[in-house]
């Protein structure tokens, strides 16, 4: 079976925390908060990737503005998402 899209998803943290420059596999422990929303992509890529860091679960009727925000409020330490979403809540919210 041949792959009929790509999606790239790329991790974020907030700018002044560098603990997982080149070094991923540092996400998965558990004193790594991991924000996703229920039953999307991020949930079943921090499962598979990172399942001893902690979840930060926001439902799925929320938007990824709002799990962003959880990195940049401090509530979690990473947040997964593809480009256009992040570069489009960065412009909003810069630093």
């Amino acid at each position: 079976m041949n792959p009929v899209l790509y999606y790239p998803t790329f991790l974020y943290v907030r700018s002044d925390d560098a603990r997982f420059d080149n070094a991923y596999e540092k996400i998965n422990d558990p004193g790594v908060k991991v924000a996703v929303l229920e039953g999307e992509m991020s949930q079943t890529i921090k499962a598979e990737d990172f399942p001893e860091a902690q979840t930060v679960s926001m439902t799925n009727l929320a938007d990824i503005n709002q799990v962003l925000l959880q990195v940049t409020t401090g509530k979690a330490d990473v947040a997964m998402t593809e480009p256009s979403s992040s570069d489009e809540f960065m412009l909003k919210n810069p630093g």
